[in-house]
């Protein structure tokens, strides 16, 4: 799916945002500073196989109206395109993506 909503817990309802830009399953969300949200990997089934994403999207809540953006990675270089990742912010600059499966087990 690209479809993304956010909670309104004054409100008790579900609202729309921007949809990604790319259409992913089980994808890695990290929340950063209360603000911006960063999304990893992920998946699509299409013509009977598996196709795994390096991307990475960002959405910053204080300006939701420009949606979603590809955030171009600076080093690819040891990322392995993967799903079911656990991610977390560990300071002002780096997150941390650990675990994960894309077709194999990984070590």
């Amino acid at each position: 799916l690209t479809a993304c909503e956010k909670y309104s817990i004054e409100e008790d309802k579900w609202v729309g945002i921007p949809s990604t830009k790319e259409r992913r399953q089980d994808p890695t969300a990290c929340s950063v500073n209360s603000r911006k949200i960063y999304i990893f990997g992920g998946a699509v089934f299409e013509e009977g196989e598996w196709i795994y994403f390096s991307s990475v999207e960002l959405f910053d809540t204080e300006e939701e109206g420009s949606g979603w953006r590809i955030v171009p990675l600076k080093e690819s270089k040891g990322w392995t395109p993967r799903v079911y990742t656990g991610g977390i912010q560990v300071s002002e600059t780096h997150i941390f993506l650990f675990g994960g499966y894309n077709g194999n087990h990984l070590d």
